[in-house]
């Protein structure tokens, strides 16, 4: 089992494991992300939590529709309770960061849209029903079962089961939400990137 916050968290009873992750992406540093995912998720089920979600992008640079299809394919077979799929916003005069990125090395938008497309017909066909806009669930998780039951709700996080409810967000990128009040992780707070 390799060291991650979950464990430390499993005690105070946070039930759901939350993976952002870059999969299957040859010629990037971002391939080694592959084994720390299946890690991250194997250790989350492992610990007992009660639902395992991992977040996708497509979009990014130098991600093409024969690596995102595999991509598609490794999150499926890793079997999450959860999938989230979000499009890349190349905004790079509101984010320092992406000004490094090559323009030319981004999907073209009729990539994209293809992209977008394997990912719906190749997690429904996975066995994932599809939620909704950017979400699809296992037939058996919460989520799935509130939409059969026309009780799905939207807050600013996505799909919910519950109307309104306080979230605490840790780590770097997080958003917390108590009350009417939301607010994300200060910048220089310690989290570790």
């Amino acid at each position: 089992m390799c060291w991650c916050p979950a464990a430390d968290l499993r005690w105070v009873k946070v039930g759901r494991h939350k993976v952002g992750t870059v999969l299957a992406m040859e010629h990037t540093t971002l391939s080694r992300d592959t084994p720390w995912t299946e890690a991250l998720v194997r250790d989350a089920r492992e610990l007992g939590f009660d639902s395992v979600n991992v977040d996708l992008i497509y979009g990014l640079p130098r991600q093409t529709p024969e690596s995102f299809e595999r991509t598609v394919r490794q999150v499926a077979l890793l079997r999450p309770d959860r999938i989230a799929l979000y499009g890349y916003a190349h905004l790079p005069a509101r984010f320092k960061p992406q000004r490094c990125i090559v323009s030319a090395d981004l999907p073209s938008a009729t990539d994209r849209l293809g992209m977008l497309g394997q990912a719906l017909a190749g997690f429904v066909g996975h066995g994932y029903p599809y939620i909704g806009m950017d979400h699809f669930a296992l037939p058996g998780d919460s989520l799935a079962q509130a939409k059969r039951q026309g009780r799905l709700h939207r807050n600013f996080q996505g799909y919910s089961t519950q109307p309104d409810c306080d979230l605490i967000g840790l780590g770097v990128s997080a958003i917390s939400r108590i009350g009417a009040i939301c607010a994300p992780t200060a910048a220089g707070s310690g989290f570790p990137g």
